[in-house]
């Protein structure tokens, strides 16, 4: 099950990398708690809207099992095809398993929506969406197992000609790299990071309310979300120095290199800025101040990281001491503002006392 979910399951995610992350951002970006409430309301009390979610839900589900079993045209993917030499219940159970990794989000979505037809005692329509569900699930599994039972030669010759083309050609520009190569290559990384403080954010800051709490309310939420980046900049890390590691003989100064690495600290940092904007009770001055203090937390654990690279598990006491550190900078009043110039100015001279990693 293992060998099967890391080469299909984990290999959609991360080639879909860019659609999830635009699901999100319309999940929590756009719509709030009240508007999720309101549409699963509307989709217990009316069969159409039921039915036109059912077929949403089908053609993503298409799109799984027809990526999947564009896998299983690949001479590479031959092993996965071995699973047909299986019992049929042992079969049948891997392939219910690869179709509930890959309809997770449909799941999720469908079990919130579900218990909300209960709480409305719209039983007709919960039999129903169990119904589609279950069929969706069952569906796709039918699908792919079939299609391993047929011999790879009876498959015609894959094209690998792209759709949709760009009508310009693609600026060179390093940032722009740095985040393609995030999607293709981590992309698994950066959908859970996202869905992570996403969720932070629609959970946490609806209940911020100036009267009530200060900005060190969100201070905090900050300081919390830059911790849950910290895999993001040893991925980045990772592609700077090893990836992408000829750049060093590029004719870049210092100064250029570190506002480089602010410039895609910043872009990965964006989305949540949004949702700052949609959920918090902020005002802009305010908004500034936590992003350039989130900006400079990430930016000065990046810096640390080319003084010494250790494996995560042996600085997590490092990481809590400076937690609880910078935890008490907040609780004291520290102006932000004053916290994240003093974060840059260090992150700055660690960049430019270890240009390269020791």
């Amino acid at each position: 099950m293992n060998i099967l979910f890391k080469s299909l399951v984990l290999s959609f995610y991360r080639q879909r990398t860019g659609f999830f992350f635009v699901v999100l951002l319309l999940a929590f970006g756009i719509m709030s708690s009240r508007e999720h409430l309101a549409l699963a309301a509307l989709i217990m009390g009316n069969f159409l809207a039921l039915g036109i979610t059912g077929l949403l839900w089908a053609a993503y589900m298409g799109m799984a099992g027809g990526y999947c079993i564009t896998l299983l045209h690949q001479k590479n993917y031959q092993f996965v095809r071995e699973t047909y030499l299986l019992p049929a219940h042992v079969r049948w159970r891997l392939w219910l398993e690869v179709s509930a990794g890959l309809s997770a989000p449909v799941l999720t979505y469908g079990a919130f929506i579900l218990v909300t037809g209960l709480q409305q005692r719209a039983f007709v329509a919960c039999t129903l969406l169990t119904a589609i569900l279950l069929l969706l699930l069952t569906g796709t599994a039918f699908l792919l197992e079939r299609r391993t039972r047929i011999p790879l030669d009876s498959f015609g010759a894959v094209s690998r000609k792209a759709v949709l083309a760009l009508p310009f050609r693609r600026k060179a520009s390093w940032p722009l790299w740095t985040l393609e190569w995030l999607f293709r290559e981590r992309g698994i990384s950066l959908l859970l990071t996202k869905t992570m403080t996403f969720v932070l954010l629609a959970g946490v800051l609806p209940y911020y309310t100036p009267d009530t709490y200060d900005l060190r309310f969100p201070a905090f939420l900050f300081l919390v979300l830059s911790l849950l980046h910290i895999g993001l900049c040893r991925e980045l890390f990772y592609w700077e120095h090893t990836v992408w590691s000829w750049q060093r003989s590029l004719p870049h100064s210092l100064l250029q290199r570190y506002s480089r690495l602010l410039l895609v600290l910043a872009l990965l940092l964006l989305p949540e800025i949004f949702l700052t904007l949609r959920y918090g009770n902020l005002s802009a001055t305010e908004i500034l101040q936590l992003s350039l203090f989130s900006l400079s937390l990430v930016a000065c654990y990046y810096t640390t990281l080319l003084v010494a690279n250790p494996p995560l598990e042996a600085i997590s006491g490092r990481l809590f001491a400076a937690f609880v550190a910078i935890t008490f900078i907040i609780l004291y009043h520290t102006p932000l503002s004053l916290a994240a110039v003093s974060l840059l100015v260090t992150s700055g001279l660690l960049f430019r006392k270890y240009p390269l990693p020791e």
